[in-house]
């Protein structure tokens, strides 16, 4: 398991912006058509837990690039 985590972690390093913008596309038509399977009962669950998830990846996302954004000679207020 680890050679397949090392090997996947060797791939996205030499991946630019692109080639995860296709994972990400890839990833998301997939779980569409999860959600087209799903029966009309267990739909409702499956909206809560997938915007749970996209809001705190979003969330976790944003404060990266903030950080990446603010000024090297200001330092952050977190060390």
């Amino acid at each position: 398991m680890k050679k397949l985590l090392d090997w996947a972690n060797d791939c996205i390093r030499q991946w630019d912006w692109k080639d995860v913008a296709l994972l990400k596309f890839c990833m998301l038509a997939l779980w569409i058509l999860a959600g087209l399977a799903m029966p009309h009962r267990g739909r409702r669950l499956a909206k809560q837990v997938c915007a749970e998830i996209f809001l705190l990846t979003w969330a976790t996302l944003m404060v990266d690039c903030f950080r990446m954004m603010q000024p090297k000679g200001i330092p952050d207020s977190a060390e």
